[in-house]
């Protein structure tokens, strides 16, 4: 791909050309080419199967590092850092139905969460403890820590 141009649909004029993206049968993302034709990508953290439609989500391995927590793709070496600078974080967790990351910091005596790929984080719990361990029960919704 040499370059990519994003246009908002309410400010074009009416066409009588079809977007070919109305009916390719993308799971997530269509592309345009200037001859008209579509093509499905996938958006980060996932993979183009071979109908060339369907995104799969990959899988990965959360992990962290000092100040870093660290995303790392089971099929490779690919490496995201979704948290910076965060101080002394020891205890990482996920909850699998809202797509979030749980972290302990053990310098600052709190709980945190953010979306995961996002850089928001919110203090869930401010501990009178340090936090050495945490679990997150994302059937119930309850955090457990040490």
């Amino acid at each position: 791909m040499m370059g990519l141009r994003v246009m908002d649909p309410t400010l074009q004029s009416p066409s009588s050309t079809p977007n070919p993206c109305q009916s390719a049968g993308c799971s997530h993302r269509c592309l345009v080419s200037r001859t008209l034709s579509a093509t499905c990508i996938c958006p980060y953290g996932f993979t183009l199967q071979s109908d060339n439609k369907t995104c799969v989500e990959k899988g990965y391995l959360l992990t962290s590092w000092r100040k870093t927590i660290l995303r790392y793709t089971l099929q490779g070496s690919n490496e995201d850092a979704l948290i910076k600078n965060t101080a002394a974080v020891i205890s990482i967790d996920y909850h699998l139905k809202k797509n979030f990351i749980f972290w302990s910091n053990i310098d600052e005596h709190r709980i945190y969460r953010a979306p995961l790929g996002q850089l928001n984080n919110k203090t869930v719990v401010a501990v009178a403890e340090q936090c050495d361990g945490l679990a997150v029960d994302w059937l119930h919704d309850v955090i457990y820590w040490t």
